[in-house]
């Protein structure tokens, strides 16, 4: 244990040239990299209340923060779980789209603007065969910077030893729960649910209502099924689409002009348009309830990416995490662009499997999904 101990103080010390921040969850794991990160003179730590935090663990963050005389940092994303159902649905196995929102999207954005280098988690092999092929220094496609692992050969034991042996204050819901994190999620077991249930019905009940509304929304006949049997969690929303304008390509050589129409009630998307249309081109001009632009040919699939990205957009935040310079941002409920710090990389509009599905979470996970269409 001592060697594990010190292998994981010299390798972050190795570091010690880096901007580095502790991303602490309030569990077990986070603890002891908090611990032996403190160890080595790092303060700077953060922590993404997801509004899926039980009320214990948001006191425990508290109570390490007067512990070590740290003031960590919470972040939390511009939406909450509950205004996300109302858009996408409840996160299931099959539409895990919580973690992009609520907790990946804050930290990012916390990195940016503090010129974070890279995070020190306490992620372990050991806890899922998903992250045997982790390595110290790794990369989460959803966080622009390095991700610094040093317990990642720790086990169980490894970590619990420390905690005794060191003394350390540990979230008390680990007398209840083998696992702590985000109440709710998908992947939690029945025990854990009953559980839940036992010391906070509170917000089971808050949750089930949730429920009912999405299943009445989508008309699922068997809602018992749906809530108490937990069928939620692996639920799937079927996919629709909603068109509220024409899209027409006039292709020229290199280069093609693309002209936007919008339906009279829907002429408000071209200002959502305009704000972030500079990422692809700035040679455009707006009349009434079109727009002209001009595009290279090349651009037309993340250019259409661009324009559902702005028709979509409920705020969540999400995908102002891609952009390392900081140039998106959430303001009024939708995504603008600081075009002066805009290198036009296109990075925000990539559609990859690994990082952001869609470029966009509501063009990924929505059920209703607006788009315009080619003429």
């Amino acid at each position: 244990m001592i060697s594990k101990e010190s292998e994981a103080i010299s390798r972050i010390l190795e570091l010690n040239d880096r901007k580095l921040a502790v991303s602490f969850s309030g569990g077990k794991d986070s603890l002891v990299v908090l611990d032996l990160a403190v160890r080595t003179g790092i303060t700077n730590v953060v922590f993404s209340d997801t509004s899926m935090e039980f009320p214990e663990t948001l006191e425990y963050v508290r109570e390490v923060s007067l512990f070590y005389g740290l003031d960590i940092k919470i972040v939390t994303a511009p939406v909450t779980l509950y205004e996300m159902i109302e858009y996408i649905g409840v996160p299931s196995r099959r539409l895990r789209w919580c973690c992009e929102v609520l907790k990946f999207g804050p930290i990012s954005r916390y990195a940016i603007e503090n010129n974070i280098e890279g995070f020190i988690t306490g992620l372990r092999k050991k806890e899922s065969n998903r992250r045997k092929n982790y390595k110290f220094i790794d990369n989460n496609p959803m966080v622009p910077v390095s991700q610094i692992n040093p317990i990642l050969e720790w086990d169980d034991s490894d970590v619990w030893e420390y905690i005794a042996t060191n003394r350390l204050p540990y979230n008390s819901l680990y007398n209840e729960f083998d696992r702590v994190g985000c109440w709710c999620c998908p992947y939690r077991t029945e025990k854990d649910w009953q559980k839940t249930e036992e010391i906070h019905p509170e917000m089971i009940d808050e949750f089930n209502k949730s429920l009912e509304s999405w299943a009445h929304k989508l008309k699922i006949q068997d809602k018992e099924k749906f809530i108490s049997g937990r069928g939620w969690n692996a639920w799937a929303t079927p996919r629709r689409s909603l068109y509220i304008g024409t899209q027409k390509t006039i292709n020229n050589g290199n280069s093609c002009k693309v002209i936007l129409s919008f339906s009279t009630k829907f002429e408000h998307y071209s200002s959502r348009i305009n704000e972030i249309l500079p990422i692809i081109s700035t040679d455009y001009h707006i009349n009434n309830s079109n727009i002209e632009i001009t595009i290279d040919k090349n651009k037309t699939s993340h250019f259409r990416i661009l324009i559902e990205k702005a028709i979509n957009c409920v705020g969540c935040g999400a995908c102002t995490a891609r952009c390392k310079r900081g140039a998106l941002s959430i303001s009024n409920g939708h995504l603008i662009l600081d075009i002066t710090k805009c290198n036009q990389c296109e990075e925000c509009l990539r559609a990859s499997k690994l990082g952001l599905r869609g470029a966009c979470i509501i063009r990924n996970y929505a059920p209703n999904r607006t788009k315009l269409l080619d003429i």
